[in-house]
């Protein structure tokens, strides 16, 4: 290899370098500031320049660079919060050193920078595609470390060396995966910025629309035995209390009451008998602290720190920063009668004294009319039926008194709409009423597993009727009855507005059979990796390891993990006297041996006396002489590096080797 084949090979690989830099920024779009962005893509252009046009950006100049930099970096600091400034701090320290890589120190500088950089889009991705792409990324940074370090081997030489290593470190990563002690993190990264995905903790009319245009996966849910028909998945996460005319909220009030009565060791536990599901939830990354179940869900299994609230929703103590397993069991029929604090029930009548008077004199009507409270809601249901009400996603604009627009104007709107003005219509009548916002319905797939997606939003309501406690009330189901009973596709399938603003997502094609199987096969993938892999928590390792050793004591930990160290040892040492018994071939002698395979497949094959030579006159007396013509330049540079003075240095022409070899199949195909 010439002086110009290293340089050049080792610009190829301060080029893979970059092309590594450019997509670890890319895949960290949303953590990462515009701006920082920005910066990083003119860096990696300017080092680009710099490999074609052989010069370097002066060292003044890009200290300079860099001090502005870390100086903007330095204000935006304090409201990114530590977690987010330090992921753009590593991706802009990383593009600036594209600028300087002048030294073997500056690539090797740039390359560990790099993998914490990878590293760190774990923190924010770690679905199965994600995995597999950082995998092919820090495949990439090897291969560029393995060409700019040994630059005298061919780049295909170089990749199957890196690919080989890969494999081998396979079997000792997934030891290391299965037996390493899992320890939870000792610390909790602020963030200011963290992002908010799914629900939110509070609903104007018309917000849970947004959430419906999105196919992203909410959680999945496994059902051991009888799974829960269409119309009774009601997914709970949230109770909104508080209404201010226009907002539904949680109750802060109620929940700093529920945090004091947990620090003085009391703790809302409903009584609970009856018929039940059993069920587990995969719940995605959302950065919040709601989960999602169906009433009246009891935790049995999972992380610690899953508590209920007095309002029957399920909270964990640590935000959801990755997928999350737990274990319920709901007792379907079990009421929700219980009142944990004194006043919750005044706490739901609570209403603004201004707006929506079409809505009062409305609810003061049917108040006259039914005394009873299950009678007034039953009434109110059936005007929702029978009032001309139309379910979409695009209603028009309510900016003031929406609950009067949607009940006597418009009366069009999506399921927050009619959640609001039912609650509201209630506590006018006097009737406690509250909404609950989650998800409605959930597709089966043929693995036995249900996933919930962010378009299955919903929102209903609960009112307390006395002698019975609060019971669920969806005036969506009387507006749109396949809603409930088909799912929201269904629902809109006159409107067309399912999915608009993604006209290519999955769930939106799912009718052409070759998309749905391909759906299907992402969802088991994406389902396999949560359960297994993100999922492999300490109660599964401890699982595992009393399925090894029996009882878990400190003594056979030990001797498991010395097990351990002398497996992976002992690996290591077989490996190396395989490659050192391994005898080295050459390119000659490899393409050499691949003629005399073809030519034995043809009853040509050499015997074990002859030797290259009399092999060769025997070639030469074949009718076919393009067989002889095809196979001389292998025999010609197998000879010359085998038995020449010197020669086994010199590296043969590996293009003209290829050439000889496929004329040698063509000529064996041809008759004589």
């Amino acid at each position: 290899m010439t002086r110009f084949d290293l340089y050049r090979q080792r610009r190829l690989s301060i080029g893979l370098l970059n092309g590594c830099l450019l997509l670890t920024a890319l895949s960290l779009f949303q953590p990462l500031m515009g701006w920082i962005l920005i910066v990083s893509l003119c860096c990696i252009a300017i080092s680009l320049l710099q490999l074609t046009y052989q010069q370097s950006m002066s060292p003044r100049a890009a200290n300079l660079m860099a001090l502005l930099t870390a100086i903007v970096l330095a204000y935006f600091s304090l409201e990114l919060g530590l977690l987010l400034a330090m992921v753009n701090l590593l991706i802009l320290a990383c593009s600036l050193k594209v600028l300087q890589l002048q030294q073997n120190k500056d690539v090797f500088q740039l390359i560990l920078a790099l993998f914490f950089a990878i590293s760190c889009g774990f923190i924010f991705q770690q679905s199965i595609v994600f995995s597999l792409f950082y995998g092919v990324l820090v495949a990439s940074m090897l291969l560029a470390m393995a060409a700019y370090f040994r630059p005298g081997l061919r780049m295909f030489a170089q990749l199957r060396f890196v690919g080989r290593l890969c494999l081998m470190s396979l079997p000792v990563a997934l030891i290391l995966f299965l037996i390493m002690p899992k320890i939870g993190p000792l610390w909790q990264m602020p963030s200011n910025r963290s992002s908010q995905t799914g629900l939110s903790d509070s609903i104007t009319p018309g917000d849970i629309a947004h959430l419906a245009q999105s196919d992203a996966l909410a959680f999945s849910a496994t059902f051991r035995g009888e799974a829960p028909n269409m119309p009774q998945r009601y997914w709970r996460a949230m109770v909104l209390e508080t209404f201010d005319g226009k907002t539904w909220s949680l109750d802060k009030g109620k929940l700093a009451m529920e945090r004091g009565a947990r620090q003085m060791g009391i703790r809302f536990s409903p009584e609970v008998n009856g018929a039940f599901y059993d069920y587990d939830i995969i719940a995605e990354p959302t950065q919040q602290n709601w989960l999602y179940g169906l009433d009246l869900a009891v935790p049995t299994a999972g992380p610690p720190g899953i508590i209920q609230s007095a309002s029957y929703q399920l909270i964990s103590q640590r935000p959801l920063m990755k997928p999350m397993q737990y274990s319920l069991r709901s007792y379907y029929e079990a009421p929700l009668d219980n009142l944990f604090f004194e006043g919750e029930l005044q706490r739901n009548l609570q209403m603004p004294r201004q707006g929506n008077p079409k809505t009062r004199e409305f609810a003061r009507q049917l108040r006259q009319q039914y005394s009873d409270d299950a009678t007034l809601i039953n009434a109110l249901m059936t005007h929702f039926r029978q009032g001309g009400y139309r379910y979409t996603l695009t209603p028009p604009l309510m900016l003031t008194d929406a609950n009067d627009d949607l009940l006597f104007n418009s009366k069009a709107g999506f399921c927050s709409h009619f959640a609001s003005a039912m609650a509201a219509t209630l506590r006018y009548a006097g009737i406690p009423a509250r909404i609950v916002s989650g998800y409605m319905g959930g597709e089966v797939y043929p693995g036995g597993y249900m996933r919930i997606y962010q378009y299955d939003a919903h929102a209903w309501i609960e009112a307390w009727i006395q002698g019975e406690g609060w019971k669920r009330f969806d005036p969506t189901m009387m507006v749109s009855p396949g809603r409930v009973s088909l799912g929201l596709q269904q629902a809109l399938a006159d409107e067309g507005s399912f999915l608009a603003d993604s006209p290519f997502a999955l769930a939106k094609l799912r009718h052409y059979a070759i998309i749905s199987r391909l759906r299907t096969l992402l969802a088991d993938m994406d389902y396999v990796w949560s359960r297994w892999v993100l999922n492999y928590d300490q109660q599964k390792q401890f699982d595992l390891l009393s399925a090894l050793l029996g009882k878990v004591t400190p003594l056979r930990l030990a001797l498991l993990g010395l097990s351990v160290v002398g497996l992976i040892g002992l690996l290591l040492l077989v490996s190396f006297f395989w490659q050192q018994q391994r005898p080295k071939q050459t390119a000659a002698v490899r393409y050499y041996q691949r003629g005399l395979i073809l030519l034995k497949q043809h009853q040509l094959g050499r015997t074990l006396p002859n030797g290259p030579q009399a092999y060769a006159n025997f070639l030469q007396q074949q009718p076919n002489q393009a067989i002889w013509q095809a196979f001389s330049p292998l025999h010609d540079a197998f000879v010359q590096q085998q038995y020449l003075p010197g020669s086994k240095q010199q590296t043969p022409n590996i293009k003209q080797l290829k050439l000889a070899l496929r004329k040698l199949k063509r000529a064996l195909k041809r008759p004589v």
